[in-house]
């Protein structure tokens, strides 16, 4: 480019405020994973629920967590896909890596 950067929209984002630096006290193919299963049901305890929810981790009782305290997810429509779920979950504070699958994409 003319300016002799390699991105040509800007300086690639914003400036680095911290760092999050992940250990463990076990070696990583030792660590065990949390599985948490949600379901989604409406009052009468249908799975055609709508609308949105939001879920809640508190880290606060828990000495490894990279990230201490009690964080909302933003708000997820009922019918969110496990690719948008995973995004949303990703984006709190206190949780890292997450896979998430679902039994059936509702249709």
């Amino acid at each position: 480019t003319g300016s002799g950067r390699p991105d040509e929209v800007g300086d690639g984002g914003d400036p680095i405020t911290s760092y999050l630096i992940e250990w463990s006290k076990v070696p990583w193919d030792q660590y065990v994973s949390a599985v948490w299963e949600i379901s989604i049901l409406d009052s009468t305890m249908s799975t055609d629920a709508d609308g949105l929810f939001r879920l809640r981790l508190d880290t606060d009782s828990l000495p490894t967590a990279a990230v201490s305290g009690e964080y909302d997810s933003a708000n997820i429509p009922a019918d969110t896909s496990a690719d948008e779920l995973q995004t949303t979950l990703e984006n709190m504070p206190n949780v890292g890596e997450v896979l998430v699958s679902s039994p059936s994409e509702k249709t």
